[in-house]
């Protein structure tokens, strides 16, 4: 299930109806899944099911709806019916924006490595690609703002040590 459910996301992403099909493979997806594994091992999660997760995290952005979490844990409870741990995986998607302290473990890890990817990877340079015709002002206020909500979903300790350097560095913009 794991490598079908990671083909048909890719396949999703390289949709070029989908705005950000050129990048959010390669420089979304794909860092926030080996964030997200690195933060398994050391919360002692089952990592095939992090994996899995990370994968589907996004899959209703990718299409392009609004109300992404939400939508995007209807699409995943369908692709993983059969799963056993398919209300775990639900769960950890339909959180993922909006992660509470009283949440489980692995709520808080797809919600931290999900933030975190957007510091470890060119996920905010990339905006100045995607919008040329915007002022740069405008551009570094609106991945300022993007920045400090995206802190404030790391819940794990770890995943905030991970990319405090690169928070630390956007805030000097302000």
């Amino acid at each position: 299930m794991l490598e079908e459910i990671k083909q048909r996301v890719k396949k999703e992403c390289s949709n070029p109806d989908f705005k950000h099909h050129k990048w959010f493979w390669d420089y979304h997806i794909i860092p926030m899944k080996n964030i997200a594994l690195t933060l398994a091992k050391d919360y002692d999660i089952d990592s095939e099911v992090i994996e899995l997760i990370a994968y589907l995290h996004d899959i209703a952005k990718i299409r392009g709806m609004d109300n992404h979490a939400p939508e995007g844990a209807k699409i995943a409870s369908e692709w993983i019916k059969e799963h056993p741990q398919k209300d775990l995986i639900v769960e950890c998607i339909e959180k993922h924006n909006k992660p509470f302290e009283e949440d489980s473990d692995p709520v808080k890890l797809i919600a931290s490595a999900d933030a975190v990817s957007h510091f470890l990877s060119p996920f905010f340079e990339i905006f100045f690609w995607e919008n040329p015709d915007k002022e740069i002002k405008d551009i570094l206020v609106g991945n300022l703002r993007k920045a400090e909500k995206d802190w404030n979903r790391i819940l794990l300790p770890k995943a905030r040590d991970m990319c405090r350097k690169e928070y630390e560095a956007l805030k000097r913009f302000s």
